[in-house]
């Protein structure tokens, strides 16, 4: 049987998955020239809609991050460095702290 948290945590994670479906499709729904335009073009009308239409405080705060990320790094090796600081960091938050030896567990090294 799942808890409450559990069952709430999934519930919203779904609200999230869903609304981040919806976001990118309205970002690029109704565009004829959506397959010509530029990556650049592309990720502008995301961020855009995803900013203005999203229900979710989360997903437009993620928005926000990201769009700072983009604007504040230039070097791409740099900004993948702090998304896999990042992610790695947010990885060992969220682990079961009621399973301590699975926790423990090192992670696998990543080839560069």
């Amino acid at each position: 049987m799942l808890s409450r948290a559990t069952s709430r945590r999934r519930r919203v994670e779904q609200e999230l998955v869903q609304g981040c479906q919806e976001g990118r499709g309205g970002a690029l729904a109704g565009h004829a020239s959506a397959r010509s335009s530029t990556p650049e073009d592309e990720y502008q009308k995301l961020v855009e809609s995803l900013s203005a239409n999203s229900k979710h405080e989360v997903l437009k705060n993620g928005v926000k991050l990201g769009k700072q990320l983009v604007e504040a790094i230039d070097d791409e090796e740099t900004e993948w460095k702090l998304l896999v600081d990042f992610w790695s960091e947010m990885i060992l938050y969220v682990a079961p702290s009621d399973n301590l030896k699975g926790t423990r567990r090192p992670l696998p090294e990543v080839a560069s």
